[in-house]
């Protein structure tokens, strides 16, 4: 909240950033025109009642705005994050998100009566060198690095840097992806 504090110093806005839990919002009911989610559910546990909650404060006429980026798992990029996974699963621990992935929030939207349109808003073509890729995870900048408990966490890094020097000769060489990215309007609630 602070670096985002930060961003709008000295710009002219009407924004109020609050912090709080999205499974109890601290405004009433039908208070929202517009809903947003940018790249959020998947990282709460208890994302139906986050999805709840979105629904309670958006006025019935109201839209709810849902950002998902699916993951091209046929990207040479992914290939470290496929190892990455399968040796966190080799420590007994299980890599999956704990909050509501893209077909889990699209039907439970479906289960609240909304109607659904989605659309591709942008392509994105991402390249990373492997030693780029293994930075990211040694800084653990990514979501689904934040839960890995501390006692695994090094063994497994010191697991995937053998692998992807194993795999991988030169540090340098380009890793590719081509992601879109995806937004879902819901809309025209039911009861």
């Amino acid at each position: 909240m602070d670096k985002l504090r930060q961003k709008l110093e000295g710009k002219t806005h009407r924004l109020t950033l609050i912090n709080a839990d999205a499974t109890a919002l601290p405004f009433e009911a039908n208070a929202f025109d517009v809903v947003i989610t940018p790249h959020i559910l998947h990282l709460i546990p208890d994302w139906q009642t986050a999805m709840d909650e979105l629904r309670r404060v958006l006025k019935p006429a109201g839209v709810f705005i849902y950002f998902h980026h699916p993951t091209n798992k046929t990207a040479t990029r992914d290939a470290i994050g496929r190892q990455w996974r399968q040796i966190l699963a080799g420590y007994g621990y299980d890599s999956g998100f704990t909050g509501g992935v893209t077909e889990d929030v699209l039907s439970r939207l479906q289960e609240q009566g909304a109607t659904l349109e989605t659309a591709v808003v942008s392509e994105l073509s991402r390249e990373s060198t492997v030693d780029s890729l293994m930075r990211a995870y040694r800084d653990r900048i990514y979501s689904n690095m934040w839960r890995v408990p501390n006692n695994i966490y090094p063994r497994a890094l010191a697991d995937l840097e053998a692998w992807t020097a194993q795999e991988f000769s030169d540090p340098d060489v380009l890793m590719t992806s081509q992601d879109t990215i995806t937004l879902t309007a819901a809309y025209y609630w039911q009861s």
